[in-house]
């Protein structure tokens, strides 16, 4: 056998060892991962739920609604049919947006007779990610979040460039060229002295020439696909502005998406002013504050159950059945002091 033919067989088998590692310790890589991960696992819990009796809620967003979602408050919202509580789901990774958002709901409940759907939906965004914008990652919007009914469409018109698209397709195959930013330093890092130094200069001589992702012009078109796959009655779903630091509005785009399709919006904490103390990191909410973002959605949810109770069916039956509990009676809304 020729030398050239043993190189290439070696550096075959080498990659193929690789990715059997790099899946079966993808857990380990960073908890960022491990979130993504879980989404699957979210579809099938969701039908052990219903077969329970109880009812499901699923918050959809980034780590400002894990802060701001506290899931014993905002389950109260609604009683189970067994008149247990309400169990609440994320999906929710780091540094994501619209396009993992759609992504991941469409890959996790498909446009199927027997899709099991979630019976209330909570989209907690902050000021821009629900517009349209460019894909930040390709290689994890690939790995974790398409569906392969999606993965043309979103490879053909989502991503703006070859080289986009053809990282988008690798990633779709190997999870090893998928993480390569977590595992590189795992292997180099550790085991190559001097290779943080090298690496960061090499970075900044690239991309010191690059201008940065312009964003397209104000439209929430993916936003839309959103809504339009969920599969509820729009009084099932509730799109909520989280409160930062800054007081904000949500874009004309991403209103006009909801108001087409009934879908209720709300804004009031986000254009509220929050105490300091409210953001200890500068941008997330603090647990205590979070608690009361929650209760104020749960007291929402209430109200509007019980303005559109025939929209939602038999009380008696439906899983949106009014949870009138000591929370609400308390006014739970108040900023602590």
């Amino acid at each position: 056998m020729k030398p050239e033919i043993k190189v290439v067989i070696s550096l075959a088998f080498s990659l193929l060892v690789f990715e059997v590692l790099s899946r079966s310790g993808e857990s380990y890589l960073s908890a960022d991962v491990r979130q993504m991960l879980a989404q699957d696992e979210i579809p099938q819990k969701i039908r052990e739920v219903k077969r329970d009796g109880r009812a499901s809620i699923l918050v959809i967003g980034n780590s400002l609604a894990r802060a701001g979602i506290i899931p014993d408050e905002i389950a109260r919202s609604i009683r189970s049919p067994n008149g247990g509580t309400a169990e609440v789901f994320y999906i929710t990774p780091d540094a994501s947006g619209i396009n993992e958002w759609a992504a991941a709901y469409r890959r996790g409940f498909p446009d199927a007779p027997d899709t099991e759907r979630p019976d209330l939906v909570l989209i907690v965004t902050g000021p821009g990610h629900l517009a349209d914008q460019l894909v930040t990652s390709p290689e994890r919007l690939s790995a974790y979040h398409v569906a392969e009914h999606d993965r043309w469409e979103v490879g053909m018109n989502w991503l703006p460039g070859l080289g986009e698209r053809c990282r988008f397709a690798l990633a779709g195959a190997s999870r090893l060229f998928a993480n390569r930013e977590r595992v590189r330093p795992l292997l180099f890092y550790r085991l190559v002295p001097g290779y943080e130094v090298t690496a960061q200069r090499l970075n900044q001589s690239i991309n010191s020439g690059k201008d940065l992702p312009v964003e397209r012009d104000e439209s929430a078109e993916r936003f839309g696909l959103l809504l339009d796959s969920l599969g509820i009655p729009p009084e099932r779903v509730l799109i909520a502005a989280v409160p930062l630091p800054w007081q904000y509005e949500l874009p004309e785009a991403v209103l006009a998406e909801a108001s087409a399709r009934n879908i209720f919006v709300y804004g009031e904490a986000a254009a509220s002013t929050w105490p300091s103390v409210a953001f200890p990191d500068g941008y997330h909410i603090a647990p205590e504050f979070g608690r009361v973002f929650s209760r104020q959605l749960g007291d929402l949810l209430r109200r509007r159950v019980r303005a559109s109770g025939e929209a939602l069916g038999d009380p008696r039956s439906d899983p949106f059945s009014v949870a009138v509990d000591e929370n609400e009676k308390r006014g739970g809304g108040d900023l602590p002091q």
